[in-house]
């Protein structure tokens, strides 16, 4: 389109020039032929031009009445014989002369007499011209000049014309050249507009899963939310017949866990066409280890275990493991690792703890402006006695150690207290897992691998049983969300990949637990065969008995107690039953709950004319109501009596913590009671039903 309009324009412009050349040329023949007449001179029969004039004047230039040549001399000039001419004629071949200067000369020598040069019969013509006057020749030199100015004028006219012509034509080029552009960027913008509408298809279709797992999560939190029922750990609750579950290998805090699949209430994992389906996670999952893999033997013993077992045996996918030097700069947000794993002996104080957490846990915007997510879990690799610090033999090894162990135990304080003084989101959780410093063994499996909460072990374990452990509680565990362990000894090989194995081993982690009836009872009793699993209904009954009339008595506690039939647990789905009874501890008058003489009289009296005096069943059910709403808004603590039917068949008894508030003070002397009559009574139990 361009070229054909560009070749267009070349010929106008051709054509233009053309004219413009015609022009000059018509105005240069005026120009000739003025100047003719301006030099002729008067002759016998009229005006004479001079040839040998026309020749100065060519090659030298002169205007004027001083410069026109006198008549005696030019009719002289004319004065030649036939001779003369003739021999003109023979040296015309050599002579070089223009047709006009040759005409002229030839007229100038042609005529012997002056009175008239043109009655020579040689030429068969006599031509007669009358001679023309000065006002003749001043007229026809202005009618020269009138035709030359008017030539003028028409070829500055029609240059005028052609150069509007030709800004016409640029501002065509130009606003074809600019159609062209816009054209050519409509293109450009549609194949974008094509290939953004491809990718968004794909992301869409690639994040249809996620979408729709993340509908049903929230849905089910609603739900589970209205209907006012517990939820399991590991899965978001209940929606219609089925419980929306966790992946069951995650990162992050459990809020931030993932949706894995879905199972029916009845046990029955879905099917391929459920609503509810599993996803593969296409997001990087990071994790962000601070050790000193040179200084500390604790992480120089198990950094190279631990990071191969996380790359190569887990079931985490798209993982990424970044190891930084607690001196080394922390990047802000920790670049969007989900969680952090920090080695407590490669930290002097718990200042240096928190300054690394001032930066790791900083809210970012990413490139492109997309908001980054700060770690959700924080693990911590610690050692045992911290808590034990003024205890043989940890306090020679803190009194050996600079303070090692207290400073230690302050650094696991930091770390519990800034998750839990997090207030905004997202939730923080927090795993201390403690193990022994120096002590590593070989990992043979004789000597049986022990898990509890707390600070209470002190034997090596192995390499390898430490890994697996630490592996277990950052992405399979959800019990050890929240908690202290501490661990010994060595799992044989055959259990070291077994899923059932590490589940029932991290299970005394909820609550956590206090006491099972595998373990012998105060008073020396074996309590570890309570008959068989069909007894599991009258066991929970008799039970629901047992702690009503204890809550009513209050035999031996110095905190009084209420007895709610029913628990919340987290490892219903471990087992093939489980039900119980929780004992809540309620508000007494000591620490930040006690009132003086006066505010006690007041608070019956308003009791009393609420209740209006009565003892009716109505009055003593709506007493029992407010102490619930109470305990559980005070979170005084309690103990959970768990009656469970393991998957092997096994009935079994557990007593664990719960409803305990952060800032809740233990009670251990009631807690101890209360296991101390569970056990009375699961004696009596057993006495009547073996």
């Amino acid at each position: 389109m361009q070229p054909e309009m560009a070749t267009t324009t070349s010929r106008r412009k051709g054509d233009d020039c053309q004219t413009l050349n015609r022009g000059f040329s018509v105005s240069l023949y005026f120009t000739f032929l003025v100047t003719m007449m301006a030099l002729a001179v008067p002759g016998t029969n009229g005006l004479v031009p001079s040839f040998h004039h026309i020749q100065s004047s060519t090659l030298n230039p002169c205007f004027g009445p001083q410069c026109r040549p006198s008549p005696v001399s030019n009719t002289a000039r004319f004065a030649a014989t036939d001779d003369e001419e003739e021999e003109d004629d023979d040296d015309d071949d050599d002579e070089d002369f223009s047709p006009e200067a040759n005409m002229l000369e030839n007229f100038a020598s042609s005529s012997k007499k002056p009175e008239n040069i043109f009655n020579d019969g040689k030429l068969g013509i006599n031509l007669e011209i009358d001679p023309m006057t000065k006002e003749e020749a001043e007229d026809l030199r202005k009618e020269a000049k009138e035709m030359i100015e008017e030539t003028f004028e028409a070829t500055l006219k029609d240059i005028e014309d052609m150069r509007e012509k030709a800004k016409e034509e640029l501002a065509k080029s130009k606003e074809s050249r600019e159609f062209a552009s816009q054209l050519e960027a409509q293109v450009q913008s549609q194949e974008l507009m094509n290939k953004i509408d491809k990718l968004t298809g794909k992301f869409m279709d690639s994040t249809k899963d996620a979408r729709k797992s993340t509908k049903l999560a929230a849905a089910a939190d609603k739900a589970t939310a209205e209907s006012g029922q517990g939820v399991e750990m590991g899965t978001w609750g209940v929606l219609g017949d089925r419980n929306v579950l966790t992946d069951a290998g995650f990162l992050g805090s459990v809020e931030s866990s993932k949706l894995g699949g879905g199972t029916s209430s009845d046990g029955t994992t879905s099917s391929s066409t459920s609503p509810v389906e599993a996803f593969t996670q296409v997001t990087t999952n990071r994790i962000l280890v601070v050790a000193d893999a040179k200084g500390d033997p604790v992480a120089k013993a198990l950094l190279p275990s631990l990071k191969e077992a996380l790359e190569t045996k887990t079931r985490i996918p798209n993982l990424e493991i970044e190891v930084l030097s607690p001196t080394a700069t922390m990047p802000l947000g920790a670049n969007n690792a989900a969680c952090i794993l920090v080695f407590l002996p490669s930290l002097s104080q718990a200042s240096s703890l928190q300054a690394i957490f001032d930066r790791l846990l900083r809210k970012t915007f990413n490139e492109g402006g997309q908001l980054g997510k700060p770690p959700t879990q924080l693990v911590a690799i610690s050692t045992h006695g911290t808590t034990r610090y003024d205890q043989f033999p940890f306090n020679m090894q803190n009194m050996m150690g600079g303070g090692k162990l207290e400073k230690r135990s302050q650094i696991e304080e930091a770390l519990i207290q800034t998750v839990r003084q997090r207030e905004n989101p997202p939730p923080l959780d927090y795993t201390i897992i403690k193990v022994g410093e120096k002590n590593f063994v070989a990992n043979d499996g004789s000597s049986g691998m022990q898990l509890l909460p707390g600070d209470t072990l002190e034997e090596a374990t192995s390499v390898e049983t430490a890994t697996a452990a630490i592996v277990e509680a950052m992405a399979f565990q959800p019990f050890a969300r929240n908690a202290t362990l501490c661990l010994e000894g060595c799992v044989a090989q055959e259990q070291m990949e077994d899923p059932a194995f590490w589940d029932e081993t991290f299970l005394p982690l909820e609550g956590p637990e206090v006491w099972r009836n595998t373990k012998p009872s105060s008073k020396g009793a074996d309590l570890a065969n309570l008959g068989p699993s069909s007894s599991y209904d009258t066991l929970v009954e008799y039970l629901n008995e047992w702690s009503a009339l204890l809550a009513e008595t209050g035999k031996g506690l110095t905190t009084p107690i209420l007895a709610v039939k029913g628990i919340e647990s987290q490892s219903a789905s471990l087992m093939q039953a489980q039900g119980g009874v929780r004992l809540l501890f309620l508000p007494t008058n000591t620490g930040k709950n006690y009132m003086s003489r006066e505010e006690e009289e007041a608070k019956k009296e308003k009791e009393g004319a609420k209740s209006g005096g009565s003892n009716t069943p109505a009055a003593n059910k709506a007493s029992l109501d407010e102490k619930l709403r109470l305990t559980k808004r005070t979170k005084e603590g309690g103990i959970d009596v768990v009656v469970e039917v393991t998957k092997d068949d096994q009935l079994r008894v557990r007593a664990r913590r719960c409803n305990y508030a952060d800032d809740a003070v233990l009670k251990e002397l009631s807690e101890e009671t209360i296991l101390k009559r569970l056990q009375e009574a699961l004696e009596v139990w057993k006495n009547d039903h073996a």
